[in-house]
């Protein structure tokens, strides 16, 4: 976080006076600010490099092309001051989970553990159950 705005985020305890001195995502302009920094840094990478909020995934053709991926990824989050958590961090997966889907050099596709609940799903019996179900449905479409 820039200098200038750490005050903003300034608090008071009977300890003192606190300031954050990186973006926490518990204020509401957080998500929002952090996603423009990293579509801003996806445009200095490759294709290969896609976010949403918090979750990156970089992805490549060949193990050569990852790793120069990820040497460039790291570089341009060590320009901009952010730091990775390791335990949220996975390097070089054949097969990640992905905002609910699994995805791998064979494609995308749902997750068993989610796929069960939904062939559970009762009939529905009226308009609301119907458009509640739509909805259901509708995230798992792409």
């Amino acid at each position: 976080m820039d200098k200038k705005h750490t005050e903003r985020t300034a608090f008071i305890t009977h300890c003192g006076l606190y300031e954050f001195l990186r973006l926490p995502f518990g204020l509401a302009g957080a998500p929002h600010t952090f996603q423009k920094v990293m579509e801003e840094m996806r445009q200095q990478l490759s294709r290969s490099f896609l976010v949403y909020l918090d979750d990156v995934i970089l992805g490549s053709q060949t193990e050569n092309e990852h790793l120069e991926d990820l040497k460039a990824f790291l570089n341009v989050m060590c320009e901009v001051g952010m730091k990775l958590r390791a335990e949220k961090c996975r390097w070089r997966c054949s097969e990640i989970r992905y905002l609910g889907f699994l995805i791998s050099e064979k494609g995308v596709r749902m997750d068993d553990s989610d796929l069960k609940p939904i062939l559970k799903l009762k009939k529905p019996e009226n308009l609301a159950e119907l458009r509640s179900l739509i909805g259901v449905f509708s995230y798992f479409i792409f």
